[in-house]
């Protein structure tokens, strides 16, 4: 989570610093100021969607962005699936029902391809 944007575009202008603090990011999501402040020092790697999209929001940013791509196999398809059900969120219930529908279909052809 060390890409926690330092400063809400639009609060630039209206603030003395660009720069929000761990404390004042915690007041606003509900959360400590040693929590941020764990997650922007990578102390901190696993937060939940409710906080990621709780820090979006403050960014004014999509929460996909927040998301850091990671360099291991394994890291990366979490971090792509993560960001993946960030984009949902703003899905139609019929979208989410198609998207559903696909990756069961994608679950069940990779089970065949890895003979289980």
């Amino acid at each position: 989570m060390s890409h926690i944007p330092r400063s809400r575009p639009d609060e630039n202008r209206r603030r003395r610093s660009p720069y929000y603090s761990n404390a004042e990011i915690g007041r606003l999501i509900g959360k400590s100021e040693p929590y941020i402040s764990n997650l922007r020092n990578n102390k901190s790697d696993n937060p939940t969607m409710n906080v990621i999209m709780a820090i979006a929001e403050v960014f004014a940013v999509h929460p996909g962005d927040l998301i850091p791509v990671a360099t291991s196999t394994r890291r990366t398809h979490s971090g792509r699936a993560m960001r993946i059900a960030a984009r949902a969120q703003n899905l139609s219930p019929r979208s989410l029902e198609a998207l559903e529908a696909m990756i069961e279909h994608f679950t069940a052809t990779d089970a065949v391809h890895d003979g289980v």
